[in-house]
């Protein structure tokens, strides 16, 4: 059954973690620690969800920037905390996004966001690009209580937007989200903007692109 719809992850695959990165310059916590705090965020999220949980991003980040603020000796975690996460309403697009959300629409097909991250986050970001009537449905985790890739969360998805999961595409630059939607039932789709290199351990994806303004051509 040819696809239909395409859910985008958010964080990484349409806008960059540079403005997170200044403030973490910023704040004296150090740029070269931001990598190590998103993998401590995701980590946990996924070992909540693992266990049929929930806890919001902001939550999760909030506590481990709490944690790395006092083990640098930093007085006021709590400030310091809220001026990263502030970050996240200053970030910057990736150079293909808005060419291929574009490319989405013209297409014929139904866009819709899926982050772990918040859609309050999504929709200012998408607002600020001017491609908010590029995107049908912004949707976050929050809706299944269950962070990707956990199989129930893209399948809510499908369900939220009107498609079966045969039907439906995830897009995104993490193997770990584009092996989890294949194993829900989906069509993964990965953005190796880097030339990295696929992780043996996971099923390879169904469609591997350089950008986002390629899914199209490559799902049809």
């Amino acid at each position: 059954m040819a696809v239909r719809a395409v859910l985008l992850d958010v964080n990484e695959t349409l806008f960059s973690l540079s403005a997170v990165r200044d403030r973490f310059e910023r704040v004296g916590l150090g740029a070269e620690h931001l990598p190590l705090w998103f993998a401590e965020v995701l980590r946990d999220g996924f070992a909540v969800a693992a266990a049929d949980g929930f806890a919001t991003f902001p939550d999760i980040a909030r506590h481990h920037l709490e944690s790395l603020a006092r083990s640098q000796g930093i007085a006021d975690a709590s400030a310091v905390a809220e001026e990263v996460l502030a970050g996240f309403g200053e970030v910057v697009a990736q150079p293909d996004t808005l060419p291929g959300l574009t490319a989405l629409r013209d297409a014929g097909l139904v866009v819709a966001t899926f982050t772990n991250g918040t859609a309050e986050v999504t929709r200012g970001f998408l607002e600020e690009l001017g491609a908010l009537d590029l995107v049908q449905h912004v949707l976050d985790v929050s809706g299944p209580e269950l962070w990707k890739p956990h199989a129930a969360a893209y399948r809510w998805a499908c369900d939220t937007i009107g498609v079966r999961t045969r039907e439906a595409a995830l897009v995104a630059v993490h193997p770990w989200d584009v092996a989890g939607a294949q194993r829900a039932g989906l069509t993964g789709c990965w953005i190796d903007r880097d030339g990295d290199t696929w992780p043996a351990f996971l099923p390879e994806p169904a469609v591997t692109v350089g950008r986002l303004d390629e899914v199209p051509e490559q799902l049809g």
